[in-house]
């Protein structure tokens, strides 16, 4: 797929009456294939420049796929910012509708969610499209909106988690339809067997089997840490992205 530049879309948002531009800025970043135009125009202190490299496009391709998969990327090459952003992508369109977050301790976890709350709470230019999907907390009813738990207006549900902690959710009968494994795999957890193996047994006994019957999926992204870490044995097992540690400017494997 030829994949739309945000030159291309600015471009044709501009073309339109002001008054015009939300209903059409909403409409067509709707796709999954349009979250690089979406990360961009919504969030241009972290997507910066009006080139997508390569390897990002693929990133966020992988991301947004209906299947599950494992996600394999050097450090540095921005996978938590874009993980970041696809979740508000599936938010804001209610493309999930429940969230499983996990990373590596809950520490690192409620970072991703107070960026995600932050941004549904203050960036104007999204709440102007989007509308406010922040909780009316002046009714007389209990609103999730922690650093580990949020239930939007919408009625998308995000629970946060530490690797390896916790059993599988199921909120009101509901089971998550997308679960992000970020970095999950840490040095000094993936040099022991025992380790690997407690984690190994979490992920595939307990997480795993949580997934909705018929829409569930989980995306494993992080670095390879290890011969034998899990990372290498859920991309192995499931497929998904494997990029070098070396690339070139167009984001291809350096030889």
């Amino acid at each position: 797929m030829k994949y739309l530049t945000f030159e291309e879309w600015e471009k044709d948002v501009n073309a339109l009456p002001q008054s015009q531009q939300s209903e059409f800025i909403r409409e067509s970043l709707r796709p999954k294939y349009m979250v690089h135009i979406f990360g961009r125009y919504f969030f241009p202190e972290q997507i910066q420049g009006s080139d997508f490299p390569h390897c990002h496009i693929e990133l966020i391709h992988h991301l947004s796929s209906p299947t599950s998969c494992g996600i394999i990327m050097p450090r540095g090459h921005a996978k938590t910012t874009w993980i970041r952003i696809d979740t508000l992508h599936d938010i804001v369109y209610q493309h999930e509708g429940l969230i499983m977050f996990i990373a590596p301790t809950i520490t690192d976890a409620k970072m991703s969610f107070m960026f995600i709350k932050d941004q549904l709470e203050d960036n104007h230019l999204l709440r102007q499209v989007y509308g406010n999907l922040v909780p009316d907390f002046s009714v007389r009813q209990p609103r999730k909106w922690s650093d580990t738990h949020f239930e939007c207006r919408n009625k998308v549900v995000a629970i946060a988690r530490g690797a390896g902690k916790g059993r599988g959710i199921n909120i009101g009968g509901k089971r998550p339809s997308k679960i992000i494994i970020d970095d999950m795999e840490d040095k000094e957890q993936v040099q022991r067997d025992y380790q690997r193996k407690k984690l190994r047994s979490w992920l595939f006994e307990v997480i795993i089997p949580s997934l909705d019957k018929d829409c569930g999926k989980f995306k494993m992204v992080g670095t390879v840490l290890h011969y034998a870490c899990l990372l290498l044995e859920v991309h192995k097992r499931f497929g998904g992205l494997k990029r070098a540690a070396i690339e070139d400017a167009d984001g291809k494997p350096s030889l």
